[in-house]
């Protein structure tokens, strides 16, 4: 079931969209798994507020990074 408390300056996507963005700067810095994490995070945030939008951008930076990855790109 998807949260009710959706909103541009509170609730699940807003916390999302922090996580995605704390991921991005993570990746930029060589902190791979870091990144990962917070993606992950970010991504299930999405899932639970029905964010397709923002759920789409967390798994395509998720993909971007593990493609890079040795025997990551199945995942």
């Amino acid at each position: 079931a998807c949260s009710m408390e959706v909103g541009l300056m509170r609730g699940p996507s807003s916390v999302a969209n922090s996580w995605n963005q704390l991921a991005q700067v993570c990746e930029v810095g060589g902190k791979l798994p870091e990144a990962e994490a917070w993606y992950r995070k970010a991504l299930a945030a999405y899932r639970a507020a029905c964010d397709r939008v923002g759920e789409s951008k967390a798994l395509s930076n998720l993909a971007d990074l593990l493609q890079d990855q040795p025997g990551r790109l199945a995942e």
